[in-house]
């Protein structure tokens, strides 16, 4: 006896999914973001009796794209910066060669790994800055550390970096900075060394 096994059958579709691109500056004229939209093809295998999808069976990349958007930069002056800043508008604000310039950007932009700027002076791998204190400043401290706001323009020994406020993910970033002080790198300890503060520690902790 002989079972015939019936096909299965599949449905296909296609699905854009958007991802974050490069963020990058055009001079001081003008601010880019880039977004990344990948084609997929889906197919996915359907229910022999209802027919409805039950699992991917397979999905496979189509087709790349990048859409661009650009945010023209505009010069401000101190007095009107303030003014700026009481809007509930999403902006960037930038500052370099003494000037400062702005544009509005949308809500959900994210700098976090833009590297826009390169390194953030005040705390990012192979740049901490030994002045990352809220002590005063005779003592080694910083006031970006200590106040409550991050102001750019409050901070005129931050000679280079930017900020953006009413965003999703407000970010503040240092690339050059009159008070940078690089922390000395840390002490390597050795394997004998570690297992003399593992077994001090256990002393302490269980004695």
């Amino acid at each position: 006896m002989t079972v015939k096994l019936s096909k299965i059958k599949t449905r296909t579709s296609y699905e854009e999914v958007k991802s974050p691109g490069r963020i990058f500056l055009v001079g001081v004229e003008k601010l880019v973001f880039e977004k990344k939209i990948s084609t997929f093809e889906i197919v996915k295998q359907l229910h022999p009796r209802t027919g409805r999808p039950v699992m991917i069976a397979s999905k496979k990349l189509v087709s790349e794209r990048i859409e661009s958007f650009s945010f023209p930069l505009i010069q401000v002056s101190l007095q009107s910066l303030s003014h700026i800043r009481n809007l509930e508008t999403p902006f960037f604000i930038l500052k370099i060669n003494g000037c400062y310039y702005y544009t509005s950007i949308p809500e959900n932009i994210n700098f976090v790994n833009s590297n826009l700027l390169g390194a953030h002076k005040c705390n990012s791998v192979g740049n901490v800055c030994h002045k990352l204190s809220a002590s005063k400043d005779e003592f080694g401290g910083c006031q970006k550390v200590r106040d409550t706001h991050k102001f750019l323009e409050n901070y005129p020994w931050i000679t280079k970096g930017y900020e953006t406020f009413n965003t999703m993910h407000n970010s503040f970033v240092v690339a050059d900075c009159l008070h940078y002080e690089k922390c000395p790198p840390r002490r390597e300890f050795t394997a004998m060394e570690i297992n003399r503060i593992k077994d001090s520690l256990e002393s302490y902790a269980y004695d």
